[in-house]
């Protein structure tokens, strides 16, 4: 996979968790999101060993590119947090 495309792809699901983990309860109920998050969590753990560590180590490198520093570290610990690790 191109290098661009598995950047874009990882900051797109770490938007998402970011979205589950922090919208409001008026916007998303909070069933709903830890329910999506398993869900997500499911589908990262049936990779292989090798193209978890890959979604892993990429979660870390593009957690730099999050201005806030929850949301920063919240994107670092996405591979432990996932059960990816």
């Amino acid at each position: 996979m191109k290098e661009i495309i598995f950047d874009n792809l990882v900051i797109a699901i770490s938007d998402i968790a970011i979205f589950f983990e922090y919208a409001d309860e008026e916007v998303l109920d909070s069933d709903a999101s830890i329910e999506m998050m398993e869900q997500l969590s499911m589908r990262l753990k049936a990779m292989s060993e090798d193209d978890k560590k890959s979604v892993s180590d990429k979660f870390r490198e593009v957690s730099v590119k999050y201005d806030d520093e929850q949301r920063k570290l919240f994107v670092f610990n996405l591979p432990d947090a996932l059960g990816l690790e």
